[in-house]
């Protein structure tokens, strides 16, 4: 009895598998998306909000579908927005906000959908085009230095019209401004902090502390989207100016603290001064990872630099012996390719006007530099000591902090437009945008 069951059940199970063998396969059937808004190869000026319809026909049940707008590389410009439909919806409409972009003003990229339903994932794409609103000049800020190691700092809108006035615990010295977060950088000594200050409301958005054993901030500087910042320790770090979290950092020199620096497509070049002031060097790392390329010993202190228009050589501007210095440097070669001195004493700070012409604050006075003939043009003589000043692209004004007073230009012609007065010195100028 007990061999016959046994019999019957293995002969069962052979014929129901020689059955099931015998099955075709179900075909797998993917949905259906169709895009009715926007067009194909539509143009978008952000910011904006992406307003997406589509059509979904499915032969089972939809899960999920997913909306974004992405880049080429399929990375997310937009927000993720995730839809669980109800049985049998096959009409949606999906808004995806899209901030600026931070590296091209203009960018080809697609909507993408991704559904899933019982039986498949089925991805579908829509090409666009996405180009950056222009900056609009919305006003600036103003730091004060007053006593007991403190600052006061000033708040106008686009008409020069005050907005706030706030005191700061410490003396600022650097400052940036990020166009794409609205925000404002300061750093100060005494105490050695780094903050970040909403325009919009005037409040601070995050901030960080230096790094031991020499805790103080050597220098700032944002290149969309990254701040960069010298530590005295010996490094230069990189965060996400929105917020503050932290990105790369370059390795650590001791002994040295970093003076400035400029960037390339890939590379970060970075001088670098001994605390004795014995030596200087221009240090190569990659822009992604921080990882050094080399190193190049020179008696050059960097005070301001940026990429050439031409090429991947970089204009560097600072002081060889208390001398005035303009340095091109190959960071590939890792040399320099020539160096120009002026007859303008020593340089404090230096902005680029157009990437040929910039504009060199010196001990001697305020000079116009061109590039390409490397001569220098006496524009300024300050009437007290001149600390900071910025240039406006986008309206051509010139910035001046002249002793206790700001004095704002038309440039090149330097007419005077505005003059405002301060009961203390003042030690820096940035200027505000949004699109």
């Amino acid at each position: 009895m007990t061999n016959n069951l046994f019999k019957y059940l293995v002969t069962f199970a052979i014929v129901i598998l020689f059955i099931s063998g015998c099955k075709k396969n179900q075909p797998v059937v993917p949905a259906v998306i169709s895009f009715s808004t926007p067009d194909e190869n539509a143009v978008f000026f952000v910011p904006d909000t992406i307003l997406v319809r589509f059509s979904i026909e499915s032969g089972s049940k939809i899960r999920s579908v997913r909306a974004s707008i992405d880049n080429t590389d399929m990375v997310p410009l937009s927000e993720q927005v995730y839809i669980y439909p109800e049985v049998n919806q096959q009409q949606f409409e999906v808004a995806l906000p899209v901030n600026a972009m931070a590296y091209s003003d203009s960018l080809k990229c697609f909507i993408h959908l991704m559904v899933e339903n019982e039986q498949k994932t089925t991805n579908a794409f829509r090409y666009i085009h996405l180009s950056n609103r222009s900056f609009i000049f919305k006003g600036f800020s103003v730091v004060t230095e007053e006593e007991l190691n403190n600052s006061t700092l000033y708040f106008y809108d686009e008409n020069f019209n005050a907005s706030g006035a706030y005191p700061i615990s410490g003396r600022i010295t650097h400052t940036a401004t990020a166009r794409e977060s609205d925000l404002l950088f300061l750093t100060s000594a005494i105490p050695d902090l780094l903050t970040a200050y909403r325009f919009s409301d005037h409040q601070p958005e995050w901030t960080r502390e230096p790094q031991l054993p020499y805790p103080e901030f050597t220098f700032v500087q944002y290149q969309s989207p990254f701040l960069y910042f010298g530590n005295g320790a010996g490094q230069v770090v990189s965060v996400y100016g929105s917020d503050g979290t932290q990105v790369v950092n370059t390795p650590l020199f001791e002994n040295f603290y970093p003076t400035g620096m400029a960037v390339n497509s890939t590379k970060l070049i970075i001088g670098y001064q001994s605390r004795a002031g014995l030596s200087s060097r221009l240090t190569t790392c990659y822009r992604t990872t921080g990882s050094l390329v080399q190193e190049y010993l020179t008696d050059f202190n960097l005070v301001f630099g940026r990429k050439s228009n031409e090429s991947e050589e970089v204009i560097l501007f600072g002081n060889t012996n208390n001398v005035g210095n303009r340095v091109i440097f190959d960071p590939e070669a890792n040399e320099i390719v020539s160096t120009q001195s002026f007859n303008i004493g020593i340089i404090k700070q230096a902005i680029s006007i157009d990437g040929r012409n910039f504009l060199v604050n010196s001990t001697s006075g305020l000079f116009r530099i061109d590039s390409n003939s490397a001569e220098a043009e006496e524009v300024y003589i300050p009437e007290n000591e001149m600390m900071d000043m910025t240039y406006d692209p986008y309206l051509s004004r010139l910035f001046i902090g002249d002793g206790s007073q700001v004095l704002i230009f038309s440039y090149p012609g330097l007419d005077l437009i505005k003059q405002l007065e301060f009961n203390n010195q003042v030690i820096s100028i940035a200027t505000r945008y949004n699109r």
